[in-house]
């Protein structure tokens, strides 16, 4: 994190939705016509879909989901297999069947780095939707953080939601009323 740079300090551990502009947004004439979700069938991912939904709703926008699996994602599932391209191509396709199976959403499944993958997206998209896990300033040393990423290399707009946007107020943690407000920063 470098000093004095807010847009980064807002990601580790927001408790509201950050929305993103980059420079000139808001004067120039942009109607929302794709929205893009980085998607990987985990909790933070299908709230961030379920936001583009609401959105696509009000706006009329397309929804583009991009599932990016790595390397990573192989030696999860077990231990690295000698033959580790079949079996990247088999959770590729486990996780296509599962994009297709979302109605109105158009899915994507992609092998690299989520960073840059997402960034690819987002130069295609009008605004571009991640969830956050959450890791905080010391977690995202060890992990990384996509959105910190994003935030300086996406093209489009991004909104980034918190992980624990939708608790109920019974858990002791804030609702996602008291979530509703959110944080617009320019980059640049």
């Amino acid at each position: 994190m470098l000093i004095g740079d807010d847009t980064c300090s807002a990601f580790n551990g927001a408790p509201c939705a950050i929305a993103v502009a980059p420079r000139g947004y808001a004067v120039a004439d942009r109607p929302l016509t794709r929205i893009g979700v980085g998607y990987d069938d985990g909790p933070e991912s299908r709230r961030a879909l379920a936001a583009a939904r609401r959105i696509a709703a009000r706006t009329g926008a397309t929804i583009t989901a991009l599932w990016v699996l790595s390397l990573d994602d192989v030696r999860h599932q077990a231990p690295l297999p000698a033959d580790w391209p079949s079996a990247t191509a088999a959770l590729i396709d486990q996780a296509q069947r599962t994009l297709d199976a979302i109605e109105g959403v158009e899915g994507e499944v992609v092998d690299g780095g989520p960073r840059e993958e997402l960034t690819k997206l987002a130069d295609r998209v009008d605004l571009l939707i991640v969830g956050s896990r959450g890791y905080g300033p010391v977690g995202s040393v060890f992990h990384g953080s996509v959105s910190s990423y994003l935030e300086r290399h996406a093209a489009s707009a991004l909104l980034v939601l918190p992980r624990d946007l939708d608790e109920s107020p019974s858990s002791g943690a804030p609702s996602a009323q008291e979530h509703a407000t959110t944080t617009v920063t320019g980059t640049g």
